[in-house]
């Protein structure tokens, strides 16, 4: 119910964004690329972009945007909804007449829907799928869509444990697109090697890990190697490959080379910030040290992916390891009651969790399972309990704990109060009629001095109530032009009755239509930032965030944040 409602206000959204139903080929590829890129980071955004797409009059455009928002759907697990789009999807590339275009989207669909089935397990119906988009990119000798088909057939090769069919298919996949190089452009060439030579080397490390045949791990990393070779603007991909590379590393004991491999990884995603490739190398890198019986070195990365879990409440096999090393580490270092702590922590997160981890190993540089794990947890867990004697080290765990609370209850009470001062303040403003609507009061008391100075201003508001300034072509030149007048008038006449500039007026009214469209819509605040930025006619999230803090006092981020605490 909530996420229906949710879409209703998307589309109301997206209907100010877009009020045109032509959609020029240009905006429709900007878009496409729009979605694929919001796909794997907010599925909102990404839904709000096939709303705009959706709204084009051409039956191949709604087609696309139909199929991924089945896709969407899908990943956000909602099964009824993604049929009802695939089937739309399909229903109109059938009123469409035969063309290179339809047959593009038509693998499109297909492909999304082979991904659909694969996602919900059903292998045999995803391989029809891609089996059957294959012959048609085949028979329309479309070499980018084969690759793409062959790469998710190897995928579900891979799923079902086939790994060695998995990697001669990607293998022929290889050398298809090393003979057809000159269909791509170096951006597209070099992803498709990337992606391709990193699952062939993933493929094999899965070998070598059910199988333990060393030359696998030596093709592993071969192929890791060659990744590298395509992948200086994927950095992504680049951290994968190398954190693989020292994984392989860690298998042959080559301790050292694994530790700058991981160094260098480490440094590339500390520098993006990339959360969950930054709580992977911490661990490995405290499990690295952790076996060479660097405790006090192994302690400090272990912390690490403690605090960036807890930060961003993200918490992994990662997280539920480190806590097991870590109770082991200071059971080692007598350190008793920091080692309880720690497998207590690893006790109560691995319930949490316990249907979604039981049984399966951990692939992170081990194969000791879980449920392994656990009774080893178990078992240490009396062990400490057993020699830690003294009541005293118990009140002063209490004593630790109850102080710790305190300070940091004080201390989320100092921060939520201040940041409730800062909305309170901006949400009082709007109250007090400093709105979007009220930027444009023809009832105030203005200096007008002729007919036709109120004429302009009658139009201007015009514009506004029918929110104009909500599009990138609200400016100056534009607006003088529907207003029937010329530049330095319609300068002369905003400067004059509201003090600004006519930028520092577009602008005012953009950011306080965001503001407004934050505090009272809670959908509008899952949107990226860019997203909200192209809702209300800014180019680029840059010039939006510096005009919204300018306005806010606080960054768009910082403002949901805040907002969402108080409500």
């Amino acid at each position: 119910m909530k996420f229906s409602i949710n879409l209703i206000l998307l589309f109301l959204i997206s209907n100010i964004y877009s009020q045109s139903k032509t959609l020029t080929n240009e905006d429709f590829e900007k878009l496409k690329l729009k979605i694929k890129l919001e796909i794997r980071n907010n599925l909102d955004s990404a839904y709000y972009y096939c709303d705009v797409i959706e709204k084009s009059n051409n039956y191949l455009h709604k087609s696309f945007s139909e199929g991924y928002k089945a896709y969407v759907y899908e990943l956000k697990k909602d099964t009824l909804s993604s049929n009802e789009h695939l089937i739309k999807a399909n229903n109109y590339l059938k009123k469409i007449k035969n063309s290179p275009l339809k047959y593009e989207i038509e693998c499109q669909i297909i492909n999304l829907s082979g991904l659909i089935d694969r996602n919900r397990n059903k292998y045999s119906d995803a391989l029809q799928k891609f089996e059957k988009g294959k012959i048609i990119a085949t028979e329309n000798k479309d070499q980018k869509f084969i690759l793409k088909f062959n790469n998710n057939l190897a995928s579900l090769n891979a799923d079902i444990q086939n790994y060695n069919l998995a990697i001669n298919s990607l293998k022929d996949n290889n050398n298809l697109l090393n003979n057809s190089r000159q269909l791509y452009t170096e951006n597209e060439f070099n992803k498709s090697k990337s992606l391709i030579t990193y699952n062939i080397g993933n493929y094999y490390q899965d070998l070598y890990i059910r199988d333990k045949v060393l030359k696998d791990l030596d093709s592993a990393e071969y192929y890791f190697n060659e990744t590298l070779l395509y992948t200086n603007n994927l950095l992504n991909d680049k951290i994968r490959a190398i954190c693989d590379l020292a994984s392989i590393k860690l298998f042959k004991r080559e301790y050292k080379k694994a530790e700058s491999y991981y160094n260098t990884a480490n440094a590339l995603a500390n520098e993006k910030k990339f959360v969950n490739e930054q709580i992977t190398i911490k661990y490995n890198l405290g499990y690295l040290n952790y076996i060479q019986k660097k405790y006090e070195k192994s302690l400090i990365y272990f912390r690490e992916v403690d605090s960036i879990s807890n930060l961003k409440k993200f918490y992994s096999e990662e997280f539920l390891k480190s806590n097991f090393y870590q109770g082991k580490i200071y059971y080692y270092l007598k350190n008793n009651e920091e080692g309880l702590k720690h497998l207590n922590i690893y006790s109560e997160e691995y319930k949490k969790y316990e249907n979604n981890i039981i049984n399966h190993a951990f692939k992170i540089n081990t194969e000791i399972s879980a449920l392994d794990i656990n009774k080893e947890v178990e078992s240490l867990k009396k062990v400490i309990e057993k020699e830690n004697l003294y009541t005293s080290l118990w009140k002063l765990i209490v004593v630790i704990i109850l102080i710790s609370l305190l300070l940091i209850a004080f201390k989320f009470y100092y921060e939520k109060n201040k940041a409730n001062q800062k909305v309170e303040k901006l949400l009082n403003e709007f109250k007090a009629n400093k709105t979007i609507d009220s930027s444009f009061n023809m009832d105030q008391k203005m200096v007008i001095d002729d007919d036709k100075e109120k004429e302009i201003l009658e139009k201007l508001k015009t514009l506004i109530d029918n929110k104009y300034f909500l599009s990138q072509d609200f400016n100056q030149q534009n607006v003088a032009k529907k207003i029937k007048t010329n530049t330095t008038y319609l300068s002369q006449i905003v400067n004059k009755n509201f003090k600004k500039t006519f930028r520092e007026y577009s602008n005012e009214l953009k950011i306080n239509y965001a503001i407004q469209e934050l505090i009272n819509n809670p959908t509008y605040r899952k949107y990226s930032t860019q997203a909200i930025a192209e809702s209300v006619g800014f180019k680029n999230n840059v010039s939006f965030t510096k005009s919204f803090k300018k306005r806010a006092g606080v960054s768009p981020a910082q403002f949901i944040i805040k907002i969402n605490n108080t409500q």
